[in-house]
């Protein structure tokens, strides 16, 4: 997605339930089942990390259930940005006064950092189909997935190792990260290629 995509969608999302999952999809690359099934125990603000371990699943005839990960390699760990830490302090102090207001009627189950105002589960396909809706409107062809994507993408003009994006994508084989994400893997190469040559002239 491009900065200006990023900047347009994000102030369109800004004022809405949906803003926290863009956010942490954007700064973490963490899948959409992942993102809305975070609970708060996930969240270290002491060290700044964020652990995933469940998902939220769209299931028939059951609606919104919580779900292990989709593979062992994507439970892991891994710091967050500043942004994001500052973000999601103000969101858990909303949240709060949310608790306090819908008292009893709150949902209790689970302690989501992304839901609906009464703490209850977002449902991932309709966050799907407003996330494509709203590109449409700005004007763009994106899906809440591409979100992963462009994190990827920063990660590496970041000048980060394709292995710690494997490690933070969660994906089991660096061979799946390198095949899904080839645009990055070449510019890798001519990045290499560029230092080799300077250490040859």
């Amino acid at each position: 997605i491009s900065p200006e995509a990023l900047k347009a969608m994000e102030a369109a999302i800004k004022d809405t339930r949906y803003y926290i999952p863009f956010l942490i999809a954007l700064h973490t690359g963490v899948r959409r089942g992942e993102v809305l099934g975070l609970t708060w125990d996930n969240i270290d603000f002491e060290n700044n990390r964020m652990h995933i371990e469940k998902a939220l699943q769209q299931q028939k005839g059951k609606g919104a259930v919580v779900v292990g990960t989709k593979t062992k390699s994507s439970l892991r760990d891994f710091k967050m940005t500043n942004v994001l830490i500052e973000e999601l302090k103000k969101h858990k102090e909303i949240q709060n006064q949310q608790k306090e207001y819908y008292g009893d009627h709150y949902y209790k189950e689970y302690d989501f950092v992304c839901c609906n105002e009464d703490g209850s589960p977002i449902s991932p396909l309709r966050f799907s189909n407003f996330f494509i809706s709203l590109s449409k409107r700005l004007g763009y062809q994106h899906s809440f997935h591409d979100l992963r994507h462009t994190h990827a993408t920063l990660l590496h003009e970041a000048g980060v190792n394709v292995k710690v994006i494997q490690e933070r994508l969660g994906h089991s084989d660096i061979a799946t990260t390198m095949n899904i994400y080839s645009h990055i893997t070449k510019s890798l190469e001519e990045d290499a290629i560029d230092r080799l040559n300077k250490k040859f002239d």
